[in-house]
């Protein structure tokens, strides 16, 4: 009998502890959440990293093969002399090429952008939390924070102002080869059909120049220090929506 009295004793324990960890109201508890939100944290984090990888890995393969598209176009149009294959690959294949590596890039940094700002607004959550359960007097989680806070011995800028002339840079890498490809075609096949080239030409640096001011856009919505100048364009512009959170 004592034996079974001290089974039911245990097992009445055991629900009540059950019960006790999970409250009326069906939340989890603290300590759960926290673990929840640092698995989260990590998930967003490993999310991030992976961002920045394949954005190198875009650049590198998109620089090589602009190059070598290139270098097989001017090849194959030295052997064919025909101004309108010269036109549609200088003139329109490469551009476009150029153009759809420029938006996968910087969908990519839009996205590394979008996890910082998530795990930014995290960390203060769960630092909040382990204070108010008594942990550390300096904050447990601080890097991306730590990306977004002004210098006052560095122009008030913060650490992220290094990776925007990156970004330029590199766009800017991408802008000039679609520029190249255009000024190869104008050299090849301008003196055959200079009208028809002139107008490819507007088309391509409008192109081009759109391209640039839609891909700092998007990457502005997620960091608003990125290219400040775009502001200064009529917002009622057709890409306009881009603003809204950043104006």
């Amino acid at each position: 009998m004592d034996n079974l009295a001290s089974l039911l004793e245990s097992g009445s324990t055991s629900r009540a502890c059950e019960r006790a960890s999970l409250p009326e109201n069906g939340t989890l508890q603290p300590d759960n959440w926290l673990s929840t939100a640092i698995e989260e944290y990590k998930s967003i984090r490993t999310e991030s990293l992976g961002s920045m990888t394949v954005q190198n890995t875009i650049v590198g393969y998109g620089v090589a093969a602009t190059a070598a598209l290139l270098t097989a176009a001017i090849g194959f149009i030295d052997k064919n002399d025909s101004t309108i294959l010269d036109l549609a690959i200088f003139c329109l294949f490469i551009p476009s090429v150029v153009s759809f590596i420029i938006m996968i890039w910087a969908g990519e940094v839009a996205r590394m952008y979008r996890a910082g700002s998530f795990l930014a607004m995290r960390e203060k959550v769960i630092n909040k939390h382990i204070d108010a359960k008594g942990g550390p007097l300096s904050e447990s989680l601080g890097w991306e924070n730590w990306l977004l806070s002004e210098d006052a011995n560095n122009k008030n800028q913060t650490p992220h102002h290094r990776l925007y002339a990156q970004h330029y840079y590199i766009l800017a890498m991408f802008i000039f080869l679609g520029l190249l490809s255009m000024f190869i075609g104008n050299y090849k096949g301008y003196t055959a059909s200079p009208v028809m080239f002139f107008i490819f030409d507007i088309l391509v640096v409008s192109g081009l120049a759109t391209l640039a001011v839609l891909a700092l856009s998007i990457l502005r919505h997620f960091q608003p220090q990125i290219a400040p100048w775009i502001l200064l364009i009529d917002r009622r512009a057709p890409f306009g929506w881009l603003w809204r959170r950043t104006g």
